[in-house]
């Protein structure tokens, strides 16, 4: 979907290859997801543009250039059994994390529409670590964890899917923080039924995408890293608080 015309070649042989496709199978305790923007052997990771043949910015590929891993994203999908309140919470920016913005998308692949994200905690509220409560139908979703300012562009222009990228102007950590991350998911199939694949099935949902004509409807952004965002420069969709 995004790395390399949807990823790189070396990864894609390792799948072809048969890399591991297995599901996580929930348990009565939550879901788990933490990881770090700047780690190479992170599978969940990809840049925030969507086709390099449309991007020619380093900034904008998957990176891990210092200078621009805060661009980086990590998505990773699960299916509700059940329809009900999942509970998103993060807790890996208290420990010494980056300051996290998270999305939620309906779907997997390209195609998956935004649902929600942290912006009102992230840009209104204290930000950091955030709790999101959504009541969700059964499905098939994404989440992606990024560096906070990296909105994706369905929700940055109001409409768009998850196939447009992001804004690729991610906040790097403060002084004493690093690139890594936390989320747990608690959902209401948390107990018999519920899977959440890891991030290699994403990936082949990707490749299976590679042959759509998706139009990227990206707005033009910094390339480099901006130290504090004003969410109306942006032209950030403001949301009622």
């Amino acid at each position: 979907m995004f790395r390399n015309s949807l990823f790189s070649a070396t990864r894609a042989v390792a799948m072809a290859a048969g890399l591991s496709f297995a599901s996580l199978a929930a348990t009565a305790a939550p879901i788990l997801l933490h990881g770090s923007l700047d780690d190479t052997a992170n599978l969940a990771l990809v840049g925030s543009c969507p086709d390099v043949s449309t991007c020619n910015d380093p900034s904008q590929t998957l990176s891990f250039d210092p200078a621009y891993v805060a661009n980086n994203v990590a998505l990773y999908t699960f299916h509700l059994a059940i329809g009900g309140t999942v509970d998103f919470l993060s807790t890996g920016y208290a420990p010494g994390g980056i300051k996290p913005y998270f999305t939620l998308f309906s779907g997997i692949g390209g195609l998956a529409t935004f649902l929600d994200s942290n912006y009102n905690w992230a840009y209104y509220g204290p930000g950091g670590d955030f709790h999101n409560t959504d009541v969700l139908g059964v499905g098939d979703y994404t989440v992606a964890l990024g560096a906070f300012g990296n909105l994706s562009l369905a929700e940055n222009l109001g409409s768009g899917t998850l196939a447009d990228g992001f804004a690729g102007i991610g906040n790097g950590p403060i002084a004493g923080h690093n690139f890594s991350y936390a989320l747990s998911i608690t959902t209401p199939d948390s107990v018999g039924g519920g899977t959440v694949p890891e991030p290699s099935t994403l990936m082949l949902v990707a490749l299976s995408l590679s042959g759509l004509a998706i139009s990227a409807r990206r707005a033009p952004v910094s390339t480099k890293p901006e130290l504090e965002l004003i969410p109306e420069r942006l032209g950030v969709r403001r949301k009622n608080v």
